[in-house]
């Protein structure tokens, strides 16, 4: 990719950079990696190699403070003194962020950082990574499997399947209007219905028949109906127009909303209700509202 398509201006070519100088500092971030005890050294020996670049190619903020600054950044101030095995999990990751920082990059690399934590953790520093990164106006490319952690740290995300780029959006319009069939299975949708759409925009399958609204003019004739699992809601009104009725397969309770399991006509659906009214027990008849904007139309 072209690396002017992420920072705004073109850096192929510059003419006026001095001998040896790097236009563009690109920096790996393999957070943990190398942060082991040598020889008993202090943690404030680890910035040996990022205290070069502060020195050729430091960010402003950097010039006069050096570590100082980015132990502040990292808010890290105080340790200077502590051994890397008196560290812990993720205050290595924060160091090591720090050293990735310290040159002063135009241009973040950070690949699986987080996926050596446990969750509480990872959701935590994934969201100071993102103050951080903000704050010097670095842009990063955060290379991860996990959605949640990608929806929390991205501006925009990408998809990626077999090398081929799928769709390329912001984290609400993935989740809102998947590209295909791919990407919805990617971020974990599972009720994805075989049919076809009409011209009063009817969608047609084993369900009945569905309103569509706003049905994408750019659809490939094969087109499936994705039903987002927190489209649906207990029904009260049994004059609804979308409408479901079905039988309970298994109801499991989450804390803030229940994973319900139910077949219709022969076809299995998943949705996390809330927690109030209680749905009925598996084996028991449902009646479902579903929200008319929780259907969307994906490719195949």
């Amino acid at each position: 990719m072209h690396v002017g398509h992420l920072t705004g201006r073109d850096v192929d070519a510059h003419a006026g950079a001095a001998e040896g100088e790097a236009l563009l500092v690109l920096a790996l971030i393999e957070l943990a990696v190398d942060l082991e005890p040598r020889h008993g050294r202090r943690r404030a020996d680890q910035f040996d190699d990022g205290r070069v670049g502060i020195e050729r190619l430091a960010a402003p903020v950097l010039r006069d403070e050096g570590e100082q600054a980015m132990l502040d950044l990292v808010g890290l101030r105080g340790f200077e003194d502590r051994k890397i095995d008196e560290l812990s999990g993720g205050e290595r990751q924060r160091v090591a962020l720090a050293r990735s920082l310290a040159p002063g990059p135009q241009l973040l690399l950070l690949d699986e950082p987080l996926g050596s934590l446990d969750r509480t953790l990872r959701d935590r520093l994934a969201g100071e990574i993102r103050t951080i990164l903000k704050s010097l106006g670095v842009t990063a490319v955060f290379v991860t499997h996990d959605q949640a952690e990608a929806f929390s740290v991205a501006d925009k995300v990408a998809i990626l399947h077999h090398g081929i780029l799928q769709q390329f959006a912001t984290p609400e319009n993935l989740y809102r209007a998947p590209e295909n069939s791919t990407v919805a299975r990617f971020l974990g949708f599972r009720n994805l219905i075989e049919g076809y759409l009409d011209g009063n925009d009817l969608f047609h399958s084993p369900l009945g028949k569905l309103p569509i609204i706003h049905p994408a003019e750019t659809m490939q004739k094969k087109v499936k109906l994705l039903i987002r699992p927190e489209g649906a809601t207990l029904d009260t009104q049994t004059n609804n127009r979308v409408h479901l009725s079905g039988i309970v397969n298994d109801c499991r309770f989450q804390g803030s909303s229940y994973k319900l399991t139910l077949t219709v006509n022969g076809i299995e659906l998943i949705f996390d209700l809330p927690i109030d009214p209680v749905p009925p027990q598996v084996g028991q008849q449902i009646d479902l509202n579903l929200c008319s904007s929780a259907l969307v139309l994906i490719n195949d």
